[in-house]
């Protein structure tokens, strides 16, 4: 018999890098903003549109439940939903992103959270940064977490 809290999880938590993608959280790329800035050439924005798409498609054809997330303005990194936010078994967790041309994003990512009715748990704050592809699951309890220019202690 399970939990109401493994129940809910069921629905939106994760505790695992590999068990299979049932539900994912994509943000649809800007197609203007500092790409020179952010160290990437310039795209062509119907071909970065269409290809966000086709990869939609790819994952909805392999049975996973897509929600999307409107493009962030001029914020050209602010694709990976990965990054700005711990996903947990209970919900969801914003960060507090060091780079610059990031730190709108755990903002962002906080209200998506709340319009899918996800739980936010808490935010990180202060001298706190973290950056969600600095973490790996290890299993349902246990999380390893790198330390670095994105991740520091605080942050960890």
């Amino acid at each position: 018999m399970s939990s109401p809290d493994a129940a809910a999880a069921a629905t939106y938590g994760v505790t695992s890098m590999i068990a299979p993608l049932r539900r994912v959280l994509v943000r649809r790329p800007t197609t203007s903003g500092d790409w020179t800035g952010a160290a990437w050439r310039t795209p062509d924005p119907d071909l970065l549109a269409r290809q966000h798409d086709d990869f939609c498609e790819l994952l909805a054809g392999l049975g996973v439940d897509i929600d999307v997330a409107d493009a962030l303005y001029g914020q050209v990194d602010a694709v990976y939903m990965h990054d700005p936010m711990v996903m947990t078994g209970r919900g969801g967790i914003p960060l507090q992103m060091a780079k610059p041309a990031r730190a709108k994003e755990p903002a962002h990512a906080a209200e998506e959270l709340e319009r899918l009715g996800i739980p936010v748990l808490g935010m990180l704050s202060g001298a706190a940064y973290a950056d969600g592809g600095d973490r790996y699951w290890i299993d349902d309890r246990t999380m390893a977490v790198g330390l670095g220019y994105r991740t520091n202690r605080a942050g960890a």
